[in-house]
């Protein structure tokens, strides 16, 4: 049986090398926002209780995580045991992902899809798209636009914010990027064989034209997709798998919160064009050198805040921004942000804290200064 009542609160997690520990708090903050009904179906089959409304991770070990499920006799502090320790990230994701599966197979089709097994149904039969560089120019001194064409006659956009998996050649490898080549094809060869990879936001789709436009931001350094976007030269090939997404504005929203840093800007600005809703916009970058145009409708505000020399890690201007922009939450709004990760981590608690629920927003550390998830 479930232990005594736990309340949720700030996740414990305990017996991980401190310069793993922020990064697991950060995957088990956006699991805990993302992926509740999954962690409920989780709960569900880890104990004896006949249905869980809702779940959240409130500790974690190397050993076991506790849930707080709220079940018909009220919350519980429920404990699951791993099957072996657990020393990163990947083995924590798999881990987890072995206890959906276990989970489905125990409760069959009693339980709706989870949104993660329906998203994993997605990404199964998402295509590869080999195309070449176009063109390439600068939108600001950080972002660089690269424009693809050739290849892209069946890509079919599917939201604003849409994401592609981009892999290009290593500086100096010879590109393995070639007509008919896949992403499974490209990721399963050895490790010194493999292109460069990341996920980018397209920012714009001309179908008509077979084009594709990509903001890069440079991180002023040689390797990577960023390294390679500064580097790309017309004639080049690269393969892109997808698209995916992940701002879904439910039907009953009635205005948007917006923000960001240069990350976010292709999603921002694709969602402003798209969307009538009345929206509050806060964008983070360097300096006023560094501002893009956005657009701009009698029923959207928009601010700019600056971080200057002050690393995007170690800036609180974002949160400050989106405080000024949102003091009290308000039902209907419905907010997308992304970033590094640790403003984002600051930012998803503030809205916490002002009444937003795990349904209202979708925050995505879309890179971290330790490792990149988005470059």
């Amino acid at each position: 049986m479930p232990d005594a009542v736990l309340t949720p609160g700030a996740v414990i997690v305990r017996g991980f090398p401190a310069d793993l520990t922020n990064l697991i708090e950060e995957f088990v903050e956006q699991w805990n926002s993302d992926e509740v009904d999954t962690l409920a179906l989780i709960a569900q089959f880890a104990s004896d209780l006949s249905r869980v409304s809702h779940a959240q991770i409130i500790e974690l070990t190397n050993r076991k995580l506790v849930l707080s499920a709220d079940a018909d006799d009220g919350p519980l502090g429920l404990p699951v045991e791993f099957p072996q320790e657990v020393g990163s990230i990947v083995e924590l994701q798999a881990v987890l992902m072995d206890l959906l599966r276990r989970a489905r197979e125990s409760v069959g089709h009693s339980v709706p899809k989870t949104g993660l097994e329906r998203e994993i149904s997605r990404t199964r039969g998402l295509p590869t798209f080999v195309t070449r560089v176009l063109r390439t120019q600068s939108v600001s001194p950080l972002i660089r636009e690269v424009t693809f064409r050739g290849g892209l006659e069946t890509f079919v956009s599917i939201a604003p914010d849409q994401f592609v998996y981009v892999l290009a050649k290593r500086l100096g490898q010879e590109s393995p990027i070639r007509e008919g080549v896949t992403m499974a094809q490209l990721m399963a060869a050895p490790e010194a064989d493999r292109p460069a990879a990341a996920y980018y936001t397209v920012r714009r789709h001309r179908p008509d034209a077979g084009e594709l436009d990509l903001w890069f931001v440079l991180h002023e350094h040689s390797t990577g997709i960023s390294g390679w976007a500064e580097r790309a030269q017309p004639g080049d090939f690269v393969a892109l798998w997808g698209p995916r997404s992940s701002f879904v504005q439910p039907e009953d929203a009635t205005d948007l919160l917006l923000f960001g840093d240069e990350t976010a800007f292709p999603a921002i600005a694709a969602i402003l064009e798209s969307s009538k809703r009345p929206a509050r916009v806060v964008v983070e970058t360097v300096d006023e050198t560094h501002k893009i145009e956005l657009s701009h409708r009698p029923n959207v505000t928009i601010d700019w805040v600056f971080r200057h020399a002050t690393p995007a890690p170690q800036s609180t201007q974002l949160l400050d921004g989106v405080r000024r922009a949102c003091e009290q939450w308000s039902s209907g709004t419905y907010a997308f942000g992304a970033a590094e990760a640790t403003p984002i981590k600051a930012l998803r608690r503030h809205l916490r804290q002002i009444g937003a629920r795990p349904k209202d927003l979708k925050l995505v550390a879309y890179w971290n200064s330790k490792r990149t998830l988005n470059p």
